[in-house]
């Protein structure tokens, strides 16, 4: 793989954007100096276009953070940075991270937590619901943690009405049910918006019977978009399997892995790129009349018949096996249109999210064969807009946009840049954005999703 080291190709835009930074509120364990101890009370005191920095460390409060003011909230890191809700009674399983009512020009970015409940029981909840934003919300290195998911909830994330959301670099795994009567849950659900998921893992939860009777369910889908728009590139979305047998539960009715990407009224673009996994679930076991019977496993997609899916040559799309082991669901069902291209189109990555000042940031690059890449880098987003010929969409402002070094792709498709970043305290709590075009060895252009860098 070629790689490239670019020294303080960063300084320029970086060291021009630090005096226009608003105000920073910090958080941190006691006896860290920190401003507040718990990230609610410093989310209620932050102005809008502040960052908020939180130190390694576990923190909680009781009911749901609600971003509805543009901020960057960054944590240490999900390893080492942990928000949970607390349940305010005991029937009560609450949302860890709500962001709502951005405005055009408003900008939401969180990165480096993992989000989780604390809880006695009841209803199933989120991890994290995104609504009615106009303005981009950036969502990196963010997973869920806590308990299964038990009960109703219409999926571990949510994203409502809202015109321009990236996940990159993210993990949002919907656990087994404990409780067979209730639906397993989604692993995202979109609904009328626009969303990129890059560099991340989705997967819908299975409906497996620990330790209760109920009734058996099918897998829950890994993404179900609905009048949506969905991008998803470098990332691995699973299905969710049919029930199994327990210690103290035998299913008596026939059930399926899901798909790993249910599509209603949507368009799905599957752009490829390295760990690309479009993975359907495995299905369910019953007995029925004393005859063990396997259920069928989930396709990679299902589409409705108002639908469309497109497919690149590197997006890797399997239909689950049976439970038997046998195969027999094809990769793609339904009445929609299933469109595969045979090029592979651009992919980008960061290495690491958050990188620390005097250390490297990489960007991992992919495409065709032999093809070129232009890699540029901006503080800000702009609405996503299409350039005529070109594959993709443009997120980045064009205003302050800086270049990396130009690639020409490997023999499999991917070239790396490093880049210095410069060795200053004072640019800890910047995040920038890149994006990637290609241009293959045919002339066909594509537009990579975007991938965020923060500096911590």
């Amino acid at each position: 793989m070629a790689r490239f080291t670019t020294p303080l190709l960063f300084t320029a835009l970086l060291m021009g954007a630090t005096p226009v930074l608003a105000g920073t509120v910090t958080v941190g364990p006691l006896g860290s100096g920190a401003a507040f101890t718990e990230i609610a009370p410093a989310l209620a005191a932050a102005m809008p276009g502040d960052k908020i920095l939180i130190e390694p460390g576990q923190y909680q409060a009781v009911g749901t953070l609600v971003v509805d003011k543009p901020l960057t909230i960054l944590g240490a890191g999900s390893a080492t940075t942990r928000f949970d809700a607390l349940a305010g009674n005991p029937f009560d399983q609450p949302l860890p991270l709500s962001i709502t009512g951005l405005g055009a020009g408003e900008e939401v970015r969180i990165v480096g937590l993992t989000l989780g409940s604390k809880v006695f029981g009841g209803n199933g909840s989120a991890t994290l619901v995104v609504s009615d934003c106009v303005g981009p919300v950036v969502i990196a290195d963010v997973v869920n943690g806590g308990p299964a998911i038990t009960a109703s909830a219409l999926a571990l994330v949510q994203v409502r009405n809202s015109d321009q959301v990236l996940f990159d670099h993210c993990s949002f795994l919907a656990s087994a049910t404990s409780n067979g009567s209730t639906a397993p849950t989604t692993g995202m659900r979109i609904e009328d918006s626009r969303v990129y998921v890059n560099n991340s893992m989705v997967r819908g939860a299975s409906a497996a019977t620990m330790f209760q009777p109920g009734v058996a369910s099918d897998g829950a889908p890994g993404i179900h978009a609905i009048n949506s728009a969905v991008r998803v590139s470098r990332s691995s979305v699973l299905g969710g399997a049919g029930t199994f047998n327990s210690l103290f539960f035998t299913p008596t009715n026939l059930t399926e892995g899901a798909a790993a990407v249910f599509v209603e009224n949507s368009q799905v673009y599957a752009r490829g790129g390295v760990s690309n996994l479009l993975q359907g679930g495995r299905g369910g076991v019953a007995i029925i009349n004393g005859v063990t019977q396997s259920g069928a496993g989930g396709p990679a997609v299902e589409l409705t018949a108002t639908a469309f899916l497109s497919t690149v040559g590197d997006t890797v799309a399997k239909a689950g096996i049976n439970f038997d082991g046998t195969l027999t669901t094809s990769v793609v069902v339904g009445d929609g249109v299933w469109l595969p291209f045979p090029d592979r189109y651009a992919t980008l990555a960061s290495a690491s999210t958050l990188v620390a000042p005097g250390s490297i940031a990489t960007f991992e690059i992919g495409g065709s064969n032999g093809g070129s890449a232009f890699t540029y880098y901006s503080l800000n987003q702009t609405p996503a807009f299409a350039l005529p010929g070109a594959y993709g969409e443009v997120l980045l402002t064009v205003t302050g946009l800086q270049p990396l070094q130009p690639k020409i792709l490997d023999g499999i498709g991917q070239a790396s840049i490093d880049v210095a970043v410069p060795a200053q305290a004072g640019l800890i709590g910047v995040s920038v954005l890149a994006q990637t075009l290609t241009a293959s060895t045919n002339g066909e252009l594509s537009f990579s999703a975007p991938t965020l860098v923060a500096i911590r």
